[in-house]
């Protein structure tokens, strides 16, 4: 068994045979690391996790959540919708209820998947620079209440900190910034042709399309869509219709909705229908609009242009790991560059190079953020304007 991800190479799960128990664990069998994201609105009342167990030990511990698709209400549509039946019957097993035992094997953090695909490099960010950031502070507040040598220490450590944090956050933009500009690719995907003029929106118009026997993958500003392509048991159908697509798999789960305006017309949807057909996808056409306001509430999904809001979307990042970083980063560098350059008459050579060091700090740290919000601008822009 074979966990796959988006940006990630692929990691194996589970040996033939060494699946011993596929579990549900609901209310307070659910493990105490993703009850803590609960109180954080992350689950609601009806969520469930799936586990699978080993003799003595939790597998792979993932919300169901994050194997649904569409808008669910119950826990019975959630199970249902995300195939959890259908799965513990591919391993050759029953879905049973989770036991207290079952819950402690469960808590082990290695084995539970918790969060929604996001590039590694990128994810990993977070917690560096928080650390970076509160050491920075805590010595601007040490630099500013003690003198002497520990005052010059605070000022060295606050410095170096600031420095590096200010280096990271320009590296973690770029590295997001390439990512949104390179886009995903594969040779065993095929691209449809986005049809969209200047007129819309920069975003809308270089969104992609492609189309896998593995995979299909919709992109649009930072956000990338995977869903499972006919090989892999996702994608079966593509219903074309006046003004949305919907990719449905074989039970008539709706993974996927997208505006029809993009990749097809009235008078030409030749391109989207041969990348379907050529990799296992049949292809639908109705004249029936299937964004009403029936079609979506029978469908569980949403009524909004772009993606469903899927479980497989995930920031190539967001950009913002830590709200307002690169702001953050840059008042701070600026207090400990003026801390330091005041009195000016009475400079001396250590002030001036904290001073020095600080406001390239700040500067670097500014330029990260001036850049990803110019890129956010541009997003939203059309040619006309």
């Amino acid at each position: 068994m074979v966990l796959r991800r988006p940006g990630a190479a692929d990691s194996v799960v589970a040996s033939p045979g060494q699946v011993a128990r596929v579990v549900l664990l609901r209310g307070d069998l659910i493990p105490r690391g993703l009850r803590t994201r609960a109180r954080r609105g992350y689950f609601d009342d009806y969520d469930q996790v799936l586990a699978l167990l080993s003799d003595d030990a939790a597998l792979l511990v993932v919300p169901l959540r994050l194997l649904s698709h569409g808008q669910v209400s119950s826990a019975s549509e959630m199970r249902e919708v995300s195939g959890a039946d259908e799965f513990a019957q591919a391993c050759g097993l029953a879905l049973e209820p989770g036991t207290a035992n079952d819950a402690a094997m469960a808590s082990a953090p290695d084995s539970a998947l918790v969060h929604q695909p996001v590039r590694a490099e990128l994810r990993t960010a977070l917690w560096r620079h928080i650390v970076l950031l509160t050491v920075t502070v805590l010595s601007v507040l040490a630099m500013l209440s003690t003198d002497g040598v520990v005052g010059q220490i605070a000022s060295v450590l606050g410095t170096v900190a600031v420095a590096v944090l200010a280096a990271d956050q320009w590296r973690y933009r770029a590295r997001f910034l390439d990512l949104v500009r390179g886009r995903p690719s594969s040779p065993d995907r095929t691209d449809v042709l986005n049809l969209l003029d200047e007129r819309v929106p920069r975003q809308l118009r270089e969104a992609r399309l492609q189309i896998g026997a593995d995979d299909v993958v919709h992109v649009v500003g930072a956000t990338e869509t995977w869903v499972a392509g006919p090989h892999l048991g996702g994608a079966q159908r593509c219903i074309i219709g006046p003004d949305v697509i919907a990719f449905v798999d074989r039970r008539g789960v709706h993974l996927m909705l997208l505006e029809a305006s993009s990749w097809t017309t009235d008078s030409d949807r030749s391109a989207l229908t041969d990348a379907c057909r050529r990799h296992g996808i049949e292809v639908t056409t109705v004249r029936a609009a299937l964004a009403s306001p029936e079609y979506l509430v029978s469908h569980r999904l949403q009524a909004s242009a772009g993606t469903l809001d899927s479980p497989a979307s995930s920031a190539a990042a967001d950009g913002e790991i830590v709200p307002m970083g690169p702001f953050a980063t840059a008042l701070v560098a600026m207090l400990i560059a003026l801390g330091h350059i005041a009195p000016f008459d009475d400079l001396d050579a250590f002030r001036a190079s904290v001073a020095l060091v600080a406001g390239l700090a700040a500067a670097v740290a500014a330029s990260a953020q001036l850049r990803h919000r110019r890129w956010n601008r541009e997003q939203i822009r059309s040619e006309g304007e």
